[in-house]
């Protein structure tokens, strides 16, 4: 009887000790999974922070573009070109400023040129014509001014077309027109050499 009692007590002993150690387990294991949670949440959070970072720092290195505009002056003739870098295009013409530095004549060949030359003059008196000519040539006149031209001179193709050839060729292009509230006729002289240094920018440029 003393022995089974002893027995006993020894297996409640070694069962109070397994549950013990199972317990103790259970523990380590929880504590290992909450630092492995711990571990995994922190190198998740420096992924992302890094990943934005990265991002960040690629976007700020991005460069944004917009069309711009190149200016080059040839005497009193100027190339205005419109860039385009993604598409490698340019948009240009060839303008010169004269009178009051708002009358303005613009070519742009490349684009059908008879109907891309124009001649505005905004203080042209109404009701009269302007006079053209390169050098020697035979004189061009345009059609008479009206209020619903705005100041550009009314010109048909085949005039234009003459009138850029020769200026072409030519050494300089005369213009002469009548300026709203007053009675004298203004000339105009234009050289033609800073013309075809201009042109010829522009036909370089027109190409790409």
């Amino acid at each position: 009887m003393k022995k089974n009692l002893i027995v006993l007590k020894n297996l409640c002993l070694f069962r109070a000790s397994c549950f013990v150690r199972r317990a103790s387990l259970v523990k380590i294991n929880e504590a290992r999974n909450s630092k492995d949670t711990g571990f995994c949440i922190a190198t998740n959070l420096v992924i992302v922070l890094f990943t934005i970072f990265q991002l960040t720092s690629f976007y700020a290195a991005a460069e944004i573009i917009d069309v711009h505009n190149e200016e080059k002056s040839f005497g009193e003739w100027k190339v205005f070109c419109e860039i385009d870098d993604m598409m490698s295009l340019a948009h240009c013409k060839v303008a010169a400023k004269f009178f009051d530095n708002s009358s303005v004549i613009t070519i742009q060949p490349s684009a059908k040129y008879a109907n891309q030359f124009f001649i505005i003059i905004p203080q042209i008196q109404i009701g009269n014509f302007v006079k053209l000519r390169v050098d020697q040539n035979d004189l061009i006149l345009s059609k008479n001014i009206s209020n619903k031209d705005f100041g550009m001179v009314p010109l048909d193709d085949a005039q234009k077309n003459a009138l850029f050839l020769q200026m072409k060729n030519g050494d300089f292009l005369y213009l002469r027109f009548s300026v709203r509230g007053s009675e004298k006729e203004v000339t105009i002289k234009l050289n033609l050499k800073d013309f075809r240094n201009a042109l010829s920018y522009y036909n370089s440029r027109a190409s790409k």
